[in-house]
């Protein structure tokens, strides 16, 4: 065959690969004909087909293999054949889960981007790397990978700029940083829009719609899944994941029988797939609507089945279903069994850093124990309450039955010690169950003491905390040693008079100040010990000395 002739080979089976892509096994057989032809350039095209083929079918490591020799043939012209060889490596580690090699892969795709002044490689690279970064939980890292890249990508503007925008999103979501995220995810909304990608634009509202719940903003939530059910011609897949969300929703906003209707508009959807991959969401959001509603057999009942189904699946599974079965039965009261599970759930992961509801389990167990106390005192009361009947039945013999008065005698004095032994016994648990209260109560006492509950779990020590701002219906706390503030959704009006009540001062409608952290006070300004400047307004400058407040004697 001639140059020539090889070449046109070359590019008609570069162009199949292309219209079959769809077509895994024409995908392979036209890359196996490139891989047999005795050209760098064909084998490189072919390896790199045939590794794009194995990683749809997760076959990760005869993947890897193809990307590797892929990479060994790649020719010096076109140079671009080796950074796709690159990051088809690092794309293959990444869905394989070793993050490590990822980074790896990616670094070299990027030197290797740069050194060839190709934008589209490096960022490829980039976008690797962020998600190697963020699955190793190095969030700030992450963050600023995908912000490069997408700098790089506002320059040429292909494809995937809404993806590269969605991702910092998701990673300044891992840093919980509600406000960033919002800003990207609402970035990305924009690009997608213009390019009218509907698909992705599903995907991105639903995100949207989900982070709106989680961060406890239910009517945005709401706004969001709402439109994505109100589309024409919607997925019924879609759709029906749609439903399921706004069920939640409504569970979370206590419209359970709105959340009834919703799934089981869900149900009535059906899917053709040879799996619903919404079952474990549809049968999870049930079972909480059945708890919602004090319904705690059924919702136990789904919970099992749900837990035999998945018996051979990975651990890594059954944690969500510890987790519900927690909360099933602390909403029914058992906290025994609350526990129990806890712990099991404990065993099954090393770390507990994804559980963010501790105290509500010990809090089950110290209410357990009590109830053992109360049930013990219960029954002492109902022994004694017994053995006085027994006194009365003797006595009536007694007096009816001379002849046995002296057994009749003996049988009271019995019963009256034991009764004398009881009412002992029954003062004591009394006294005991009196200190436990005590010391629940002080030990709540001391828990709380010089310090307030922001975010209802994050307690914040008063003697650390220099101002607090107001902004809308959010609160900023600016803690001693803290680089950033704590912030939480609540009003200056409902945290004033536990703010006043512990040695703090409004000196501005938005702006309370730690009177023991001042430094002085100016013209319009109190400057505080670390030298921050906290606006005074005149109205409540003026208004602090008409009180004759030291500060302002």
């Amino acid at each position: 065959m001639t140059l020539v002739g090889q070449d046109a080979k070359i590019e008609s089976l570069k162009n199949d690969i292309r219209t079959h892509t769809q077509d895994s096994k024409a995908v392979l057989a036209y890359a196996d004909q490139l891989i047999e032809m005795n050209d760098s350039l064909a084998k490189t095209e072919g390896y790199l087909a045939k590794g794009s083929v194995l990683l749809r079918f997760r076959d990760f490591e005869r993947a890897i293999s193809n990307y590797q020799l892929a990479l060994s043939w790649s020719p010096e012209e076109p140079k671009l054949l080796k950074g796709r060889s690159y990051n088809g490596l690092a794309m293959a580690y990444m869905m394989s889960r070793d993050f490590e090699k990822t980074l790896e892969y990616a670094a070299q795709a990027e030197a290797f981007g740069k050194k060839i002044n190709d934008d589209r490689t490096i960022v490829g690279s980039l976008s690797k790397k962020g998600s190697a970064l963020l699955n190793l939980g190095r969030y700030e890292e992450a963050v600023e990978t995908y912000i490069e890249a997408a700098r790089i990508e506002e320059g040429f503007s292909p494809n995937g700029l809404e993806n590269t925008y969605q991702s910092i999103a998701k990673a300044y979501e891992r840093l919980q940083r509600p406000e960033m995220v919002l800003k990207w995810y609402h970035k990305s909304l924009s690009v997608a829009r213009q390019k009218s990608n509907s698909p992705f634009l599903y995907g991105l509202s639903y995100n949207l719609a989900n982070f709106h719940k989680n961060i406890g903003r239910l009517d945005s939530s709401q706004y969001y899944v709402e439109q994505l059910i109100d589309v024409d011609n919607i997925d019924p897949l879609r759709k029906k994941g749609s439903l399921l969300l706004l069920a939640d929703i409504n569970i979370e906003q206590g419209k359970l029988i709105e959340a009834s209707k919703r799934i089981e508009e869900a149900r009535q959807i059906d899917w053709r797939g040879k799996k619903d991959p919404t079952a474990i969401n549809t049968l999870m959001i049930e079972q909480k609507l059945f708890r919602e509603m004090g319904e705690f057999e059924k919702a136990e009942k789904i919970l099992d089945n749900m837990k035999t189904e998945s018996i051979s699946q990975p651990v890594s599974t059954h944690l969500p279903l510890y987790l519900e079965y927690v909360e099933l039965y602390q909403s029914w009261g058992k906290y025994k069994q609350a526990y129990e599970v806890f712990e099991t759930y404990t065993r099954a992961k090393d770390s507990l850093k994804d559980l963010t509801d501790l105290a509500v389990i010990q809090n089950s167990l110290d209410a357990y124990d009590l109830e053992k106390k109360e049930a013990s005192l219960k029954e002492t009361m109902a022994q004694n309450e017994r053995s006085r009947y027994t006194i009365i039945w003797l006595s009536i013999m007694g007096a009816l039955i001379i002849i046995a008065l002296l057994f009749v005698y003996m049988r009271y004095r019995k019963s009256k010690n034991k009764a004398s032994q009881l009412e002992a016994q029954n003062a004591q648990i009394k006294a005991s169950f009196k200190k436990l209260q005590e010391q629940l109560a002080k030990k709540q006492q001391d828990a709380t003491a010089g310090s307030i509950l922001v975010n209802s779990k994050q307690v914040v020590k008063l003697d650390q905390l220099e101002y607090v701002k107001s902004e809308g219906h959010y609160l900023d706390y600016f803690v001693s040693d803290n680089e950033k503030p704590i912030t939480e959704r609540n009003t200056l009006k409902d945290r004033i008079t536990e703010l006043e009540t512990s040695g703090f001062l409004q000196v501005h409608r938005s702006f309370v100040i730690n009177i023991e952290k001042v430094r002085s006070i100016q013209s319009g300004l109190v400057v505080m010990e670390t030298g921050n400047q906290i606006p005074l307004s005149r109205t409540f400058k003026q208004r602090l000395k008409e009180e004759q407040h030291p500060l302002f004697a």
